[in-house]
C-alpha cells in the first residue's frame, strides 16, 4: 500500500506577494498541493517544514527563504532581500522533503530596484521600482526632507 505522500506530488500554484524591492523584508504565502512535509525530512528523517529559495539564471543570485509554518496547501515564510540584490525575475524553488528534490515555479518572483517618490514632503518607496528618485538622498534633497 502506498502512503498519500508517495502518490500526491508537490506542485506550486502561486506566491503572494510575487515581488519585492531591494532592502525589503516581507512575509510570503506559497500555495500549492502537498506543501506540508511536517512528518518527513529526507536528511534527518524527522519533522521539517519545506525549505524554499529564489534564484536567477540557473542558480546564480540565490536568496534563501525562512520557512515559518505549513499546511497541506500553504507554506508560509519570510524573505529578506539584501539592499544590493540584483534586480529581475527569479525562480521559486521549494524542497520536496519526500523525494529530496527541488520543485521549480519558474519566473514567479520579481526583485525591483529601490526608488522613491516625494509625497507630502515625505519620501516613499512605492515598491515597484518606478519611483522618481533612484536614491533616498536625492529624494530627500528635492522633497525638502531633513536628511538624518
Amino acid at each position: 500500500m502506498l502512503f498519500p505522500f508517495c502518490v500526491i506530488s508537490q506542485t506550486i500554484t502561486s506566491i503572494t506577494p510575487n515581488s519585492a524591492t531591494q532592502g525589503q523584508t516581507l512575509s510570503l504565502v506559497i500555495s500549492g498541493n502537498n506543501m506540508s512535509f511536517g512528518s518527513w525530512s529526507c536528511w534527518s528523517q524527522t519533522g521539517n517544514i519545506s525549505d524554499f529559495k529564489f534564484s536567477q539564471s540557473g542558480g546564480v543570485n540565490t536568496m534563501n527563504g525562512i520557512p515559518i509554518s505549513s499546511t497541506a496547501t500553504q507554506l508560509n515564510g519570510n524573505l529578506i532581500v539584501p539592499a544590493f540584490q540584483p534586480t529581475g525575475v527569479y525562480d521559486l524553488e521549494v524542497l520536496n522533503g519526500s523525494t529530496c528534490t527541488w520543485i521549480l515555479f519558474p519566473n514567479s518572483f520579481q526583485i525591483n530596484a529601490a526608488s522613491w517618490n516625494c509625497t507630502n514632503n515625505t519620501c516613499i518607496d512605492p515598491g515597484t521600482g518606478s519611483g522618481t528618485y533612484t536614491s533616498l538622498t536625492a529624494c530627500q534633497t528635492t522633497c525638502g526632507v531633513a536628511v538624518s
